[in-house]
């Protein structure tokens, strides 16, 4: 069928879609006279043979996408090659075109001309060769080294964070040379830190980080499924690095392409059906985990940039990700149980028996869900009071965009709380309700093993020792996202024009106050950074902050064997909001005891002695917590985090410690 109206009575697939009449009228074309068909061809062929040995040079067969081909192949093999990358449906194509080209461009671009990496043939392995023979080829010499080591290390460290392999897929891909060079160096740019660490060996990460953005660029009107991967591992690299910039752009990109590819709603039209292969139910399973991850980005994205989700919720219709025991067992390329769904009621005593290893990421999957509410909350309650503090009557809305939620919380006149909506109940709520039924960390510790060989990957053992590292760093993302909450519950939030209150701390206000909140400009949103130097948080809101983060180093303790490299890239910033909560609860003590010792307020002696005990523990915590972000430098990169809290006189409080445990308390 036609792709546009091109006169002699045929319709073209748009008007036969619209029903409506093809309309054509002939026009003169500007420009040089076009090139004939052969030589078109001819000249895609050779410009394929040049970006294929340019991206991937120095990249063994191996680890190099099937469709690049030799340069002494004859003229067919080119063009075979050449048609593997385009994809085309000979469907599509003017009836007028020759046969030959239109042979040469197949199977995968629909009406609008948009890669579907479902049709993607170097998804699905080739060959039945017994996976231990696959794996005896993998740990060869003739397999490069440099990927071997990178998927090694990326399983070892990453996967359980982005579990959007196949395991045992993946490698067999690998040693047939199907996986695309691109997502091989995403996967090094992302474990790079660790290789360092581990081998001593130089990654220069920029050039690196550089080369697959330029690459992605050229490949953007052509993504097939390792693309996606791609995208997805280098916006989960910058937001660990803190380039939120990039973070952010990567984000919508990921965003846009599962959208378009229409992946919200795969499971839209028959969730229960089976899938007709093992083949297509680890593709569409492999789609979910990404649509999930992808999601999991969005949202944590959107609460830091105070900014709506990409997707909302009535517009996702994706299942949970299946549980498959065999999923992550590097030695089983395929299961005899499929497809396997979600249990939702699982037992926790089923979970940690059969070593269900997806549970920790489905866990966080709930958790985004609660982000998202929470970030509606936030934007909903600053857009409704902005609104209602205007006196035109107009809003800040133009007539033609009116609609009824414009002022979706109803703002009331006194307010000396955020407990007094229901809104910030339920979130808080729901936040609280998901800290106590998520597993601790500590339930784990019996399964812990140093470390494991990659032959052992997935097996029974190794999965329980993945879901203690995941449930270990799930709850270290529960703590940014209650302080960000609480952090809202102020008067110089729900309240502009409200007076300071006297009793604040003399650091609020100060020149060093306002030069770390011109640095953080550039980083979080307004209200995210407001909140984390804000001195009037409402006292059960910061009591819950406080308590929040004495909790948290009692957790960290319980779980002191878990080694540095192990801790995720959120991990940082977990301990950055929870630094700058003790940093102010010492600030506030130092003041109330400044005060109750001048004689001015009042305050008996043992009101005294409670403060001074209070500004030991939480001194003591924050050394805790800063040695522990500084250790963790040699992993993630915290540069950024570590300057704004120098400003902030961390280390001076910290060696406070030392002279105020000498005190008589």
């Amino acid at each position: 069928m036609l792709l546009k109206c091109e006169g002699g009575g045929a319709k073209c697939r748009n008007c036969t879609r619209m029903d409506i009449d093809c309309k054509w009228v002939p026009t003169k074309k500007r420009g040089p006279k076009p090139k004939s068909k052969r030589s078109a061809v001819a000249e895609v062929a050779a410009t394929h043979a040049t970006t294929s040995a340019s991206p991937s040079a120095g990249i063994p067969a191996a680890s190099q996408p099937v469709e690049k081909e030799h340069a002494d192949q004859s003229q067919s093999a080119d063009l075979d090659s050449t048609r593997e990358k385009l994809h085309l449906d000979k469907s599509e194509m003017p009836n007028k075109m020759p046969e030959n080209f239109a042979n040469l461009l197949e199977n995968s671009f629909d009406i609008n001309g948009f890669v579907n990496p479902l049709k993607d043939t170097n998804i699905v392995p080739t060959s039945d060769e017994p996976q231990d023979a696959v794996l005896r080829r993998f740990f060869s010499d003739e397999f490069p080294e440099e990927t071997r080591e990178t998927v090694m290390y990326y399983f070892d460290y990453f996967y359980n964070i982005c579990p959007i392999f196949h395991p045992a897929m993946f490698v067999r891909r690998l040693v047939e040379g199907k996986v695309e060079s691109i997502l091989i160096e995403a996967m090094r740019a992302s474990a790079a830190r660790i290789i360092m660490q581990k081998t001593g060996k130089t990654i220069d990460l920029e050039t690196l980080v550089n080369d697959i953005y330029k690459r992605l660029i050229l490949n953007i009107d052509r993504p097939t499924l390792d693309f996606i991967r791609t995208v997805v591992l280098m916006a989960s690299l910058n937001g660990g690095e803190g380039n939120f910039m990039i973070f952010n752009s990567l984000t919508y990109l990921a965003v846009s392409l599962v959208t378009r590819l229409g992946w919200n709603t795969i499971d839209l039209e028959n969730p229960t059906k089976h899938a007709a292969s093992w083949e297509e139910w680890v593709l569409t399973e492999i789609k979910r985990r990404i649509f999930w991850t992808i999601y999991q980005i969005d949202c944590y994205q959107s609460l830091l940039g105070d900014r709506p989700v990409s997707i909302g919720g009535q517009r996702i219709y994706v299942l949970s990700p299946g549980f498959d025991p065999a999923w992550d067992n590097i030695n089983i390329p395929r299961s005899s149980n499929w497809p396997v769904h979600f249990d939702p009621f699982e037992s926790k005593e089923s979970i940690l028996k059969n070593a269900m290893a997806i549970h920790p990421f489905v866990d966080l999957c709930n958790l985004t869900s609660i982000i998202t509410q929470e970030t509606m909350f936030i934007w909903d309650f600053k857009v409704s009071i902005k609104s209602a503090s205007m006196s035109n009557g107009l809003g800040p809305v133009a007539e033609f965009m009116r609609r009824s939620d414009d002022y979706p919380i109803k703002i009331r006149p006194t307010v000396k709380s955020l407990f007094e909506y229901a809104e910030f109940r339920e979130v808080h709520h729901n936040l609280s309700k998901w800290r106590n039924e998520l597993t601790r960390a500590e339930e784990l510790k019996s399964y812990w093993k140093p470390s494991f060989q990659f032959a052992e990957f997935g097996s029974h053992e190794h999965r329980l020792h993945s879901m203690r590292t995941r449930y270990f760093c799930l709850f270290a993302y529960f703590m940014p996202l209650l302080h960000i909450l609480h952090m809202t519950n102020r008067p110089s939030f729900f309240s502009p024009d409200s007076v300071s209150s006297p009793t604040q701390p003399k650091f609020a206000g100060s020149i060093e106050h306002n030069v770390i909140r011109e640095l953080m400009e550039g980083v979080f949103s307004g209200t995210l950074n407001d909140g984390l130097l804000a001195y009037d948080i409402v006292q059960e809101s910061w009591d819950i902050c406080v308590d929040s983060v004495y909790d948290y180093v009692t957790f960290l303790d319980k779980n002191s064997d878990i080694p540095f490299e192990r801790y995720d890239q959120v991990m940082p910033f977990g301990l950055f909001t929870s630094i700058t909560v003790l940093i102010r609860q010492t600030r506030v003590c130092r003041q109330k005891i400044e005060d109750a010792s001048g004689g001015s307020t009042g305050k008996s002696s043992h009101t005294i002695r409670s403060l001074r005990e209070e500004l030991l523990k939480s001194i003591r915590a924050l050394r805790r917590l800063w040695t522990l972000l500084l250790d963790l430098g040699a992993v993630w990169k915290v540069n950024g985090m570590e300057g704004l809290l120098r400003i902030m006189e961390v280390e001076e409080m910290t060696n406070a410690a030392d002279m105020l445990s000498e005190l008589a308390l």
